[in-house]
């Protein structure tokens, strides 16, 4: 369900139909497809040179980050090799400059921080978990999140430390070393913060609110590049989806604002019989589909070899092939969750801030991962579901058309070898020709061609 905010129908319509989109809508294909329940690419960028980085989820050694020199294209992927003295299992966010790179661990495992002077090629470890531990006032971080450069070989980077004024710290040295920065005004720590187009704006995403100030998170803003913040919205849990779409508008997008019980839903599974389910699913496309064997919430399996019809927004219908077996209502009573998430929206430079959407993902954890604005007032946003579960194949993402005022629930994006999408993590525009996104739960990594409209 996606409820579209403040214009009321007719004017929204009007609106929408004066538009004209820059580009089709992408279709993506898997550039790189990982094993079934593999986890997830956990982060991704475009560093220019036709280099793309993947940072993996749940690495293993030879595993950690992965490197196109093609822009992403299909074939193109390979394994950087073992980065010596690498901890943790989750590489999460890579910051660039010059083909300088800076990324960090985190989440799970001991933490650890490195660092590339050759566009991603070769790796080696900057800061270990006791030296980050130190920078995090002798309190386990648990993660490095969001290196980003902000001019002249300075850096910043947060970490994930429940520490009040222990979020931020900083390189001048173009990321060779680092130490504690004090950052005025952050009762938060952040996964994503973003350097806007303006040089000198930085947006904060505060994830997780620091010790005795539970709930106290929201959307910060610094304009002198991290030394002082002002907050927002700090009845929001603001996630990784942060936007600068130009011209003072910016874009982010929740983490679980709401959760709804559903209940669970009686079926059948005798061969054959086409069983109608009347519940919003998770954007499943009008037409058949074959192989879809859960549908993210839990309440029901389809064997492998099913087919999906759909027929609307709100109903379908599927028959199990293969061998007769008795009626089986599902009597075991299970609850399901649906949650929400907003997505808020600036057009003064993030002085005041307007809900412009609610999107809702059938995930008992959802997030609004990654929004992206391709161009011309065109935006995508992905809400995800829960990452510890994967067989929430529930993404669904949407589009805007107009810098993000209004949007429209585009459904599920991808459907692989082992069914839909659990997640976008992250996407990147490259050179404005494709988009590359990093996936959940089967490590793929996705590109689509950006064709524009005749």
């Amino acid at each position: 369900m996606v409820s579209l905010l403040p214009l009321p129908l007719p004017l929204l319509l009007l609106v929408i139909g004066a538009l004209a989109l820059p580009f089709e809508d992408p279709v993506f294909d898997a550039a790189y497809q990982g094993a079934e329940l593999s986890d997830a690419f956990s982060a991704l960028r475009y560093i220019g040179n036709g280099v793309v980085l993947a940072g993996k989820r749940s690495s293993t050694p030879g595993s950690r980050i992965f490197r196109s020199t093609k822009y992403g294209a299909d074939g193109s992927w390979a394994s950087v090799g073992e980065i010596e003295g690498y901890t943790g299992a989750h590489t999460y966010w890579f910051g660039s400059h010059e083909g300088v790179v800076v990324t960090g661990t985190g989440d799970t495992g001991n933490v650890c921080m490195m660092r590339s002077s050759d566009w991603g090629a070769t790796w080696r470890v900057i800061l270990n978990s006791t030296e980050i531990d130190a920078l995090a006032g002798s309190v386990d971080p648990g993660a490095v999140f969001s290196p980003l450069h902000t001019g002249n070989g300075r850096w910043i980077a947060c970490l994930r430390s429940s520490k009040p004024g222990y979020h931020i710290i900083e390189s001048t040295d173009d990321g060779e070393t680092w130490h504690h920065l004090g950052a005025s005004g952050l009762v938060a720590g952040a996964r994503k913060m973003i350097l806007t187009k303006d040089g000198k704006t930085i947006l904060y995403g505060g994830a997780f609110a620091d010790k005795g100030a539970a709930g106290n998170t929201g959307l910060f803003i610094s304009r002198d590049l991290g030394l002082t913040w002002e907050s927002h919205l700090l009845s929001e849990q603001i996630f990784s989806g942060l936007e600068d779409c130009g011209n003072g508008t910016y874009l982010v997008g929740t983490y679980q604002s709401g959760k709804t019980a559903i209940p669970t839903i009686s079926h059948s599974r005798s061969r054959n019989v086409a069983i109608v389910i009347t519940r919003l699913k998770h954007g499943l496309t009008t037409g058949t589909h074959i192989g879809l064997y859960t549908m993210g919430d839990g309440s029901f399996d389809i064997r492998p070899d099913a087919e999906v019809s759909v027929v609307n927004e709100t109903t379908f219908t599927y028959a199990n092939p293969g061998p007769d077996v008795p009626e089986t209502p599902d009597t075991t009573g299970r609850v399901n969750y649906a949650a929400d998430q907003k997505i808020f929206r600036s057009t003064d430079y993030g002085k005041t801030w307007a809900q412009v959407a609610t999107t809702t993902v059938y995930s008992a954890l959802t997030y609004i991962r990654s929004i992206i604005h391709i161009g011309d007032g065109l935006v995508y946003a992905y809400a995800c579901a829960n990452e510890n579960s994967w067989a929430d194949r529930a993404l669904r993402y949407y589009k805007s058309t107009n810098y993000g005022l209004t949007w429209s629930l585009m459904g599920n994006q991808y459907t692989g070898p082992y069914g839909p999408l659990n997640a976008i993590y992250e996407a990147t525009v490259v050179e404005g020709k494709s988009i590359v996104a990093a996936t959940q739960p089967d490590s793929a990594i996705l590109i689509a061609d950006l064709i524009p409209l005749a």
